[in-house]
C-alpha cells in the first residue's frame, strides 16, 4: 500500500539512499537519530521524495558530487532531512543536475580568491572560459510562506491569515527565524492574538489575521515587474564576498515554480540591469555597512567597487527547464555571449536567451 503523506515518515527517504547504496556504505546516521532531525516531512518534501524518478536523479548527482567526501555527504543528507534546510539543498542538486543535462563541464567545491580576505569555496567552475560560479537559491520566501501559513491555519482554523514583507529576504534567514522558531512564533500569536498583528522584524514580516465569515474570499495579488526589481535588487548585495576579482563570475539563481517573477522576463531582465547597473551608485559608502552582509570581511580596496565583479547572472526555473542569461556590461572580466555558447555546447540552456546590455547601458 502506497503510503499517504501523514504516513510519510523522513526514514523513508533515507532508507532509499541506502537502497541506491550509496549512504550505506558510510552508515553516516543511524535511524535513531533521524527522527531528532524530522520526524515529518514538509508537502514539498514529500512530493520530491515520493517519486522515485527524481530520486533516482538527486542520489546519482549526490554519488557524481560528493562519492569521495564523507565530510560532505553527511551534510548533504542532513540538508536534505530538514525542512529548515531541504529547499536550498534541494536547488543546489538540481542545479548540478541541469548542468549535467545541458553537457556543461564543470568542476565543483572549489577554494577561490574572492573580494573577500579569505578565500571561499565556491560551487564550481565552467572549465569553458574558467568562469566561476556559484548557485544561490532565489525567490524561496513564497515557500516559507506556505510552509508558516499551514501551520497557522491548523491551530487557528476559525480564521484566515495574510502575511507582508519582502518575500526574498535570505533562504537561511527565513529558515533560522521563522521556521526554525516556528512553535515560538505560534506561542507568540496566540498570546497577543487580540492584537491581530505579529511582526517578526528580522526578516520584514508582518502577520495580519481575520475571523472567517460566511460566503466567499477573493484574494488579489498583482505583480508589477519593475517594483519586484526594486524591492529585490539588494539580494545581489548579499553575495559580493563570493565575486573573483581576477575570473568572471555568475551568480546562478535558482527559483522555485511558484516565483511570479519567471513568468515575466521584464523582471528578470530589470532586476539584471539594477544589479549591473544601478547597485553601484545605490548606496552610499556610510550606508553599506548596513546592507552588505559581513562587509567587514572584505578587501578594504573593494568595498565601494564590487558590482564590476559580478559577470553575470543566470535565473534557472526547475520547473519549467527555462533558463535566462544576462551579462554585465561593465564587468571587469567580461562574458561575452560566444563564451556563454561555449559553455553550453552551442545551444541556448533550455529555451532560455542571452542579453547583455549592449545597447541599454545607461
Amino acid at each position: 500500500m502506497k503510503k499517504s503523506f501523514e504516513d510519510f515518515n523522513i526514514l523513508v527517504f533515507k532508507h532509499k539512499l541506502e537502497e541506491k547504496g550509496i549512504f550505506s556504505k558510510k552508515k553516516l546516521i543511524p535511524d535513531d537519530k533521524i527522527k531528532d532531525i524530522s520526524n515529518k516531512i514538509d508537502p514539498q518534501m514529500y512530493s520530491v521524495y515520493s517519486n522515485d524518478a527524481l530520486v533516482d536523479e538527486i542520489t546519482e548527482i549526490i554519488d557524481f558530487l560528493y562519492r569521495d567526501s564523507e565530510s560532505m555527504l553527511k551534510k548533504v543528507f542532513k540538508d536534505l532531512l530538514s525542512d529548515k534546510t531541504f529547499y536550498g539543498m534541494y536547488l543546489e542538486l538540481m542545479t548540478y543536475i541541469w548542468l549535467k543535462k545541458n553537457n556543461v563541464s564543470f568542476k565543483h567545491q572549489l577554494s577561490a580568491k574572492t573580494l573577500s580576505k579569505h578565500e571561499v569555496i565556491l560551487d564550481g567552475l565552467f572549465e569553458e572560459g574558467n568562469v566561476y560560479f556559484d548557485i544561490k537559491s532565489f525567490g524561496l520566501g513564497m515557500n516559507i510562506e506556505k510552509i508558516f501559513k499551514r501551520h497557522l491555519e491548523k491551530k487557528f482554523p476559525d480564521y484566515i491569515f495574510m502575511i507582508e514583507g519582502n518575500l526574498d529576504t535570505d533562504y537561511k534567514d527565513l529558515g533560522e527565524v521563522v521556521l526554525g522558531q516556528i512553535y515560538k512564533h505560534l506561542e507568540n500569536i496566540e498570546r497577543e492574538f487580540d492584537k491581530n498583528i505579529y511582526k517578526i522584524s528580522k526578516v520584514g514580516w508582518e502577520i495580519r489575521w481575520y475571523k472567517k465569515k460566511k460566503g466567499c474570499y477573493i484574494s488579489e495579488q498583482t505583480f508589477n515587474p519593475y517594483k519586484w526589481a526594486n524591492d529585490n535588487e539588494d539580494f545581489f548585495l548579499k553575495n559580493i564576498g563570493q565575486y573573483t576579482p581576477h575570473f568572471p563570475f555568475i551568480l546562478i539563481c535558482t527559483m522555485p515554480e511558484e516565483e511570479p517573477a519567471f513568468s515575466s522576463e521584464i523582471a528578470l531582465r530589470s532586476i539584471a540591469r539594477r544589479a549591473f547597473i544601478h547597485l553601484s551608485n545605490k548606496y552610499g559608502s556610510d550606508q553599506l555597512p548596513d546592507k552588505v552582509p559581513d562587509f567587514n570581511r572584505l578587501q578594504e580596496k573593494y568595498q565601494n567597487d564590487f558590482t564590476k565583479y559580478l559577470s553575470g547572472i543566470i535565473f534557472l526555473s526547475l520547473k519549467r527547464k527555462e533558463a535566462f542569461i544576462y551579462l554585465n556590461p561593465n564587468a571587469e572580466n567580461r562574458i561575452s555571449i560566444k563564451t556563454i555558447y561555449r559553455i553550453f555546447n552551442f545551444e541556448v540552456p533550455s529555451m532560455g536567451s542571452i542579453d547583455d546590455f549592449i545597447y541599454d547601458n545607461y
